[in-house]
């Protein structure tokens, strides 16, 4: 997945994020903090790679979202890219001990 990650976006940071974002770089994982969802009045997690079932419904609820890590992976570059905020942003610097970076 880190591989495919940089291929799509030769960003190293945007691989600290998501890393800081998952933690376990798990595609399908449901994040353990909930929170209100002013949008839908619902509580509201965030999943894979740190996408919000609040912001973007249209994602998480895609039937590839959970089937299909590089559509997953896909889209939250493509969020990424697109100056959607990311915890795992103000995060990174946590997570840049694990990799050693060869290029």
């Amino acid at each position: 997945m880190v591989q495919y990650a940089w291929q799509l976006s030769h960003d190293v940071d945007f691989i600290y994020t998501i890393t800081a974002e998952n933690g376990l770089l798990t595609y399908d994982r449901k994040h353990g903090k909930s929170y209100y969802c002013a949008k839908t009045g619902k509580i509201s997690y965030d999943f894979g790679f740190g996408i919000s079932e609040c912001y973007h419904p249209e994602i998480v609820n895609d039937p590839r979202f959970f089937s299909d890590w590089k559509w997953n992976l896909e889209q939250t570059y493509n969020l990424y890219k697109g100056g959607s905020k990311f915890y795992g942003y103000n995060q990174r610097w946590r997570v840049k001990k694990y990799f050693e970076l060869i290029y």
